[in-house]
């Protein structure tokens, strides 16, 4: 018997440690070295810190570095290869919430709060929220903000993993297209 097994809640456990490890590191600086090691390898330095965009502690970094890339390369040509690198990083979070996490979120609720706590699941298959929750998502997708709540919102939803990634690439790009053209014309 692993020690996976032996958990109750092994995504939740995993979910938290994830969360820690990347707080400690984001506090040492080891992301933004990492980061800022990136961009002496040009387009292709743009498609990995997409992967880092999308993330809550390494989103400030990363946009940095996006900002220094547009600077230098052709904004269109960063804006597809850091959406390329996001689908990754979106992908990645909708997976383990979509798969793992909402089940045991469920079974965690259901013990704390009773069948009165899952009431809200109502809310979302309600007629406004059912088109509210993806279009809410989507923006979140599409700022300059971390992904994960846009992330998880369209998590709740039946969207299959080529639709998702679609939906990721198409937002993301358009997002950082927009984020670094609306730069490029405030420092002319």
């Amino acid at each position: 018997m692993s020690h996976r097994d032996s958990l109750q809640y092994p995504n939740l456990a995993i979910f938290f440690s994830v969360l820690i490890l990347t707080y400690l590191f984001s506090q040492t600086g080891f992301f933004d070295q990492i980061i800022e090691s990136l961009g002496v390898f040009g387009y292709f330095s743009a498609f990995v810190v997409g992967i880092f965009f999308v993330s809550t502690f390494t989103v400030v970094p990363a946009t940095a570095l996006l900002f220094l890339l547009g600077e230098s390369l052709n904004i269109p040509a960063v804006a597809v290869l850091a959406g390329l690198g996001a689908v990754i990083g979106d992908y990645t979070i909708f997976k383990f919430v979509k798969d793992d996490l909402s089940d045991e979120l469920k079974s965690v609720f259901r013990k704390v709060g009773g069948e009165n706590l899952l009431r809200f699941h109502w809310v979302i298959h309600t007629k406004y929220f059912v088109w509210l929750g993806p279009v809410l998502g989507a923006i979140l997708i599409a700022s300059p903000f971390p992904d994960e709540m846009g992330v998880g919102l369209l998590g709740i939803y039946k969207l299959g993993d080529k639709q998702f990634a679609a939906l990721s690439f198409i937002l993301n790009s358009i997002g950082i297209f927009l984020l670094l053209s609306g730069i490029e014309v405030l420092v002319r």
